[in-house]
């Protein structure tokens, strides 16, 4: 049983720091198409308002909707560094066990 245990944790190693290199790389990729969606977004979002003021229901929905797959995109991101990063570390305490 320990042996099994040692050749699991040896093949644990490369999955976990893959597991890291990823999480790493969502992250950075979120940070820096925030600075992309950032300004995009507050540009919608005056649009939005614009079209509201100007009572164009139909072109409304369209600005809202393409703010919602901004913001879902940025929250899909986030979610899955997220859950990676926690598989990592599973399997690093997996590791250390």
């Amino acid at each position: 049983m320990i042996l099994i245990k040692i050749i699991l944790k040896i093949l644990a190693v490369p999955v976990m720091i893959l597991c890291k290199l990823t999480t790493f790389l969502i992250d950075t990729a979120a940070k820096v198409s925030c600075l992309v969606l950032g300004p995009i977004t507050l540009f919608i979002l005056g649009c939005a308002i614009y079209t509201i003021v100007k009572h164009n229901w139909s072109q409304t929905f369209l600005l809202a909707l393409i703010e919602a797959s901004c913001f879902a995109a940025l929250f899909g991101a986030g979610v899955v560094s997220t859950e990676i990063g926690c598989f990592g570390d599973l399997l690093g305490e997996f590791i250390r066990s």
